[in-house]
């Protein structure tokens, strides 16, 4: 193959900025790794601390609740299951009593009534 030199230099030029452009490419998709990686890791200690940060929430509200009601937790657990017995057991009497109540509130003594 035979070039003129300015052939030949229009080849150099091509090769060299082929050259650039690999280079560049291989440091676009080494950054675009590294960012991933960081983005990954960052987010999995936000994560962990999000978690550590609301389980210290609720053992200080747990704490605040057993200083100003006393008790503890299994007084809460008892309180909660009460109330949770008592609705278990309305509905069973509504249910009993064949009384269908189609208020979205459900108060006994109301009515639902679609509106014209």
């Amino acid at each position: 193959l035979e070039a003129s030199a300015g052939e030949k230099e229009k080849i150099v030029s091509r090769t060299r900025l082929n050259l650039y452009r690999t280079g560049l490419l291989c440091e676009m998709s080494h950054f675009l790794q590294e960012i991933e990686t960081d983005l990954n890791h960052a987010t999995q200690v936000l994560v962990y601390e999000e978690m550590n940060h609301y389980k210290d929430m609720a053992n200080r509200m747990e704490t605040l609740y057993n200083s100003c009601w006393g008790g503890g937790s299994d007084s809460l657990a008892q309180s909660v299951d009460t109330q949770q017995n008592a609705s278990v057991q309305n509905v069973q009497q509504q249910q009993k009593s064949g009384a269908v109540n189609l208020d979205p509130w459900a108060q006994p003594e109301g009515i639902y009534e679609e509106m014209p």
